[in-house]
């Protein structure tokens, strides 16, 4: 059984390493952002998959799923 307290402080801090950006951003939109976190710089990185996998697959055991999917994101699948 996973530590899931470790995984979720890995995640975050892979998440402030990774994909939090601080400043003046420039969104797709045209809008301009203070910030933009962009999750696929961390779940890209084998640390950061392997959080998110552990803290994905004990909510999804709690909720009693057999399975868990969805669309890839950007190409990058999520589960």
């Amino acid at each position: 059984m996973p530590d899931l307290d470790a995984a979720r402080q890995t995640l975050l801090a892979e998440l402030r390493r990774h994909s939090l950006v601080l400043g003046e951003v420039t969104l797709s939109s045209g809008a301009i952002a203070q910030y933009y976190v962009d999750a696929r710089r961390t779940l890209m990185r084998p640390t950061g998959f392997l959080a998110a996998g552990e803290l994905i697959a004990a909510h999804a055991a709690e909720l009693g799923a057999d399975a868990v999917g969805g669309p890839a994101t950007a190409a990058i699948p999520s589960a």
